[in-house]
């Protein structure tokens, strides 16, 4: 039977010398091959990834998922150690401003938002890096972006916004640019 020679048992072929063939060398490659076959089975990978077992604490790789039912006033979340994040929220009194702490460059955020609060309201938010530093938030609905921080996005009442966008650097700013979906 013929051995494919871009597999990993081509290493045993006589050709290959009498060395790659000897004993040691082959259950060395046998360890090695289950090594790499058990540290990408599904359960095993998301711990490698996630580095758990080399000094970081587990669970590195989270996402922040939260529903706030009735969001009025300045509502901060801490969102340390999350890889992605999605907020919803139910305005049901005055301007709400979001305050996401510690947001990671480079994650996927997602914002719902639905106004029932029986009449317009402007919604905000603000975010801050793991050393305190501020992100520029902008958000483009129909044509033209919106300042978040400053001015906010009006939302009518009973109507449901979803914004989407990733965390970034605009040279050593961080920014958070959300587009309407």
């Amino acid at each position: 039977m013929a051995v494919d020679p871009n597999s990993w048992q081509s290493l045993f072929s006589a050709s290959q010398g009498k060395e790659l063939a000897s004993k040691p060398h082959r259950t060395f490659i046998n360890q090695l091959v289950q090594y790499v076959t058990n540290g990408f089975s599904p359960g095993s990978l998301a711990q490698n990834v996630s580095a758990s077992n080399r000094g970081i604490k587990a669970g590195a790789l989270q996402n922040f998922t939260v529903d706030i039912p009735a969001g009025t006033g300045t509502m901060t979340r801490d969102v340390r150690d999350s890889y992605a994040v999605y907020v919803s929220i139910e305005i049901t009194g005055t301007s709400p401003v979001l305050v996401l702490q510690n947001l990671l460059t480079g994650s996927p955020v997602t914002l719902a938002i639905t106004n029932n609060a029986g009449a317009a309201r402007n919604f905000f938010i603000n975010a801050t890096n793991g050393s305190g530093t501020a992100y520029t938030i902008f958000a483009k609905t129909t044509g033209s972006y919106t300042n978040m921080v400053g001015t906010g996005i009006s939302i009518p009442n009973a109507t449901t916004l979803v914004f989407s966008g990733n965390s970034s650097l605009k040279g050593v700013t961080p920014d958070l640019e959300l587009v309407y979906c």
